[in-house]
Order: structure tokens, then C-alpha cells, then sequence
């Protein structure tokens, strides 16, 4: 404790002068005595006792003594200093994916991180707090604030919003609004101090993870599609844990349950589960049921449309794209003018950057030439994305490439000496796979694994191109649909939430599952699906970096409400005070 006006202690000196005074006043006793000899007596017991017995039973003197004590600490202004939060100024970069739900003993780790957060605040001492949520695309909730209030408010509104987290592009955010006195908190699941390092080198990072061992089976794949007549289906688990699981797995539609099974899986194994026969539904929901951390990825929905995406050739596209697709069972067509591609529909295969427009649904585009390409020399590298699923580029021979893209937008999956060789994402809108180097060139199509890269591509851009379909948590986009408006359902008939499509873009519920979108009394079903990467739990150590970068501010440290611990102590007083009038007014009576 501390006091901010130490020489109010020299009142001390007038109350060693009360107590003085206390003294030297004259005291009389009522006494009801029978002779003089009782008289005689008490005066000889009064004499013999010592000075203080004198005072010692004197109720009105210990009140008073008290409130005087009581009221000098007040005026002396006292307070506490307790430890302030490392750094002049804080940046919190929070992970909402969809791992942070993972419960690890009972508690969702985005909720332990969520105490911190606040624990943190409470120790802030003049010091500003900015806030940066690490999704897709990462968004500062609050900036530079110094309210405690407002930011305990904005933490608790915080949640998990399941899409994937984008650490690095939160992390360079944190660097570019930071300083060296600038202290960034990181809150994940499994950030690994070699990924930090790479982005900050010289800032004060504490990086808080999740150290205990996650118990995780996950549900990787669940597809369905129609084989003549017959619908059938594949299934593939995955037991990330170091126990045996067991587990049940069914398959609901429309009318129900329409196909269960038990299993048993081993530590760290993955099985395949086949489906010979399932009946025609307008949609199937596999749902595995297992005891674990994280149940997310337990779930996973196939809606089924009435015909599938066609893809026009246009062009001149290798002979082993063609029919690599063809073997996969998807119908291709050679069209000469892009005029006679039926407008919206379908996706389109071209060697031309500029046919890539927004009047298609979806591409693939190809290298036509190998002017201005570069000899590869170092290894293929390859990103961990749905699109890979079962693919290892690492035997793939490539000679040449381009030295650049052409479509800067667009997120590279497969690179080599740093340069892109497959791309993904959308341009201008329109989802978009890009191959920048050409087939004649490599060996890939005789790899067993070309054709599985070409499923996962035809499936991304078939569900990325489906009005009504698929999305990613939280996903907006404008449809081409002839509706104005939309009623959004869960699938148990709870209603979220209307959308007009010709005012506003149409944004996905966040959380994964199975909705309705009702218009005109029709009901469109549609998934909100979890990236792949979401499927699996990584925990690290939590660690800092730069720990000792900011050594020194921490003095000063933080202060209790001096004017609240001052009005406590007066408030004491007077409540002595109070007390010792009472007693003098009934000892009057």
C-alpha cells in the first residue's frame, strides 16, 4: 500500500493529544455505598490499580480514538499498486476458427482464451487494446481503446465464427499497426513459434496455445453420387487420437435415417467405410457418433442436384485434361466460338486470359505456350487444401513454368522456387483453377493421382458455382437466381433470418450444417460446409518471443481508485462517529 499525502501522518500528534487530554479530565464515578469504610475501600482499589486499567473499559474514548485514526488515513490518500500488463500498448489477434470449439476438460478452448483476455484487461494500467479477429479475412473489432468497460463488452461479444484462421495475414496486420513497445497476444490452438518467427522477428509475441492432448475423430470425406440407377456412397473416418474409438455412423435424408453402421477404429488409423445402396433423396447428412474433444467435424451433407456441370473446351486444352475428366464421368464439350457457350452455364476450360469473364459460370485456365517460361530447378511444394485431398506433387515432374500470374487475385496451392504453378480462387467473381505451365511438360497425367486432382477440381467448381449449394461459414455472394427473396431455416424450422437478393448479397449462416432457403412456399436445401482444414486439431506449447524486448515497461504498475479507498476510510469514521454520539446521548439519559 501507498499513500499519496504521507505527511498527513503527522496528525498523529493530535491524537497522542486527545489521548493526553483523555487523561487529564476529571472522571466521576456514581457509587451507592452503604459506610464510609466501602468509600474507603474503593478509593484504596482505585489507587492500587495500574495507570491504563484506568481507561480500559471506556467505550466513548475507543469510539473517538478510532474515527480521529480512521479520518487521518483518509486524508493521507491511500492506494494499492498492483503488477500492469507488459507494454506501453496491446494488440490481441484472436483465432475463431472452428478448432477453438475443441473442449478441453469440458471447457471450449476459445472460452479459456476468452478469461485470459480478460484477465489481461483487468491488469491494464493506461494503456490502449487493439483487437484483431484472424478469419478468412481478418478484421479489427476494436481499435486503440483504453475503456476497460467497452473492452470486456466487445470481448465477451466475441465468438467462434468456423471458418478457416488466417494467422499470418492477422499477424502482419499486428506488425503494421505496432511498435517496439507494442506487446501482440496471439490466442489459438496450435501456432508453432517457427510459423510466428517467420512473419515477427522483433516485436514482444505471446503466443497463447493449448498444451493438453485433444481426443479427435473426424469424419474426412462423405460423398454420394449415382451409378446407373443406383445411389452409392463412400465414407472415409479418421482417428487422430492414440486410443481406440468406437463409433456408429448413419446417413439421414429427407425421410430419415437411411443407413447405419458401426465401427471400430485404431489409434491414429483412417477407414473407409462403402455404401452399396442408399435411396434417392434430395439430400444425405452423415453424422458420425463418437465420444470426443471436438464435434464439428462429426458431421457432413451431399445435396444432390438434377444434372451435373458440364465443361466446354475452348481452346487448345492437352488431350489429357479431356479425358481425365471423361474418365471421371463428366460430359465434355469441344466448342469453337465462345459465343455458343450457353450463358451462366457450365464450366469453361480455356487457354485465354481474356475469356475469363464473369458471363460463365466457372474456369480452367491453361498455359498455350512456353514464351518467357523458366526452367524449374528446386522441389514442388503444396499447401494443405480440399483440392489435394489424397495428391503428392512432390514426384511430379514439371520443367517449365511462367515467372508470373496473370491473375493476382487468385491463392497459389502447388508452387516451385517460389513461383505458382496451380492456382485457386475467384476472378472477378467467378471461381477460377489455374494451371500456369503447360501439360506437354510434365509427367503428371501419367501419376495415379492426376485423376483424383481433377475430381476434387470438378467438384469445388461445381459446388462453387451452384447458386443455392454450398458455402463456407459466413460466405456472401450475389445469386443469379430468378427469386427476389429469400427465408432462411434451419433444417429443425427455426427461422434466422430474409434475404432480398436484389438489395443485398446472400450471406450463409456461420455454423455448419444443413438450411432451408424458402421462396414462394419451394424450399432450396443448402450446406454450410467446414474447410477440410478444420478437420484436425493441432495443439503446441504456448510460448513468447522477444520475452525480454520490453523490459522496463512495467514500472509504475497500476493503482487502485485512490478517491474510493479514501471515501471508504472517511465513511468508517463517520460511522464511529455516529456510533460514539448514540452512546453519549443514552449515557446522558
Amino acid at each position: 500500500m501507498g499513500f499519496l499525502y504521507p505527511f498527513m501522518f503527522g496528525l498523529t500528534l493530535f491524537v497522542l493529544l486527545f489521548i493526553v487530554l483523555y487523561f487529564f479530565r476529571k472522571q466521576y464515578e456514581e457509587k451507592i455505598i452503604p459506610s464510609n469504610m466501602l468509600w474507603t475501600q474503593l478509593l484504596n482499589e482505585r489507587e492500587a490499580s495500574r495507570f491504563f486499567h484506568k481507561w480500559q473499559n471506556h467505550l466513548l474514548f475507543w469510539l473517538q480514538l478510532f474515527a480521529l485514526i480512521f479520518l487521518m488515513i483518509a486524508l493521507t490518500r491511500p492506494f494499492f499498486i498492483t503488477e500492469r500488463e507488459t507494454g506501453e500498448e496491446l494488440i490481441f489477434v484472436v483465432d475463431p476458427s472452428a478448432t477453438m470449439s475443441t473442449r478441453v476438460d469440458s471447457v471450449p478452448i476459445f472460452e479459456r482464451h476468452r478469461e485470459e483476455m480478460l484477465a489481461i484487461v483487468d491488469r491494464l494500467y493506461e494503456q490502449v487494446v487493439t483487437i484483431i479477429t484472424a478469419g478468412v479475412q481478418p478484421e479489427i473489432v476494436i481499435w486503440k481503446e483504453s475503456d476497460q468497460k467497452k473492452l470486456k463488452e466487445t470481448i465477451e461479444n466475441l465468438a467462434v465464427t468456423y471458418e478457416h484462421e488466417n494467422i499470418e495475414n492477422a499477424l502482419r496486420f499486428a506488425k503494421a499497426f505496432s511498435n517496439q513497445k507494442t506487446a501482440i497476444h496471439l490466442f489459438s490452438d496450435g501456432v508453432k513459434q517457427e510459423d510466428v518467427s517467420k512473419i515477427i522477428n522483433d516485436r514482444y509475441v505471446s503466443v497463447h496455445n493449448v498444451d493438453k492432448e485433444v481426443i479427435n475423430v473426424s469424419l474426412q470425406s462423405f460423398v454420394v453420387d449415382r451409378e446407373d440407377d443406383n445411389m452409392k456412397g463412400l465414407v472415409v473416418v479418421k482417428n487422430e487420437s492414440n486410443f481406440e474409438k468406437e463409433a456408429s455412423f448413419t446417413v439421414e435424408g429427407e425421410r430419415g435415417i437411411v443407413f447405419q453402421t458401426s465401427i471400430a477404429i485404431q489409434p491414429d488409423s483412417t477407414i473407409l467405410i462403402p455404401i452399396d445402396s442408399l435411396p434417392n433423396e434430395k439430400f444425405y447428412r452423415g453424422v458420425l457418433k463418437v465420444e470426443d474433444d471436438y464435434v464439428q467435424d462429426n458431421f457432413s451433407t451431399v445435396i444432390l442436384h438434377s444434372n451435373r456441370q458440364p465443361v466446354y473446351i475452348l481452346g487448345d486444352i492437352s488431350p489429357f485434361f479431356v479425358r481425365g475428366l471423361e474418365s471421371i464421368g463428366v460430359d465434355v464439350y469441344q466448342i469453337d466460338a465462345e459465343e455458343t457457350i450457353p450463358k451462366g452455364e457450365g464450366i469453361v476450360a480455356t487457354d485465354d486470359v481474356f475469356h475469363v469473364t464473369n458471363e460463365h459460370s466457372a474456369f480452367f485456365f491453361f498455359e498455350r505456350s512456353t514464351e518467357g517460361f523458366i526452367q524449374n530447378t528446386g522441389p514442388i511444394e503444396q499447401v494443405n487444401d480440399p483440392l489435394l485431398n489424397y495428391v503428392d506433387m512432390g514426384n511430379v515432374y514439371i520443367s517449365q513454368s511462367r515467372s508470373t500470374s496473370p491473375f493476382s487475385e487468385l491463392e497459389s496451392i502447388v508452387s516451385v522456387d517460389n513461383r505458382p504453378l496451380i492456382q485457386k480462387g475467384k476472378v472477378s467473381g467467378v471461381p477460377t483453377i489455374a494451371f500456369l505451365f503447360p501439360f506437354e511438360q510434365t509427367d503428371w497425367p501419367m501419376h495415379p493421382n492426376f485423376p483424383i486432382f481433377l475430381y476434387n477440381s470438378y467438384e469445388w467448381l461445381a459446388q462453387q458455382s451452384t447458386p443455392i449449394a454450398y458455402f463456407q461459414p459466413g460466405e456472401k455472394k450475389w445469386l443469379a437466381v430468378d427469386q427476389q427473396s429469400f427465408e432462411i431455416f434451419t433444417l429443425e424450422g427455426k427461422r434466422l433470418y430474409s434475404i432480398n437478393t436484389e438489395e443485398e448479397a446472400f450471406q450463409a449462416p456461420y455454423e455448419p450444417g444443413l438450411y432451408q432457403a424458402v421462396s414462394d412456399n419451394k424450399i432450396y436445401y443448402f450446406c454450410v460446409l467446414l474447410d477440410d482444414r478444420e478437420k484436425t486439431v493441432a495443439t503446441e506449447q504456448s510460448f513468447i518471443l522477444n520475452d525480454t524486448l520490453l523490459d522496463g515497461t512495467m514500472e509504475g504498475g497500476k493503482t487502485t481508485n485512490i478517491e474510493l479507498l479514501s471515501l471508504m476510510f472517511a465513511f468508517i469514521a463517520f460511522l464511529l462517529l455516529i456510533v460514539e454520539w448514540e452512546v453519549y446521548r443514552k449515557w446522558l439519559k
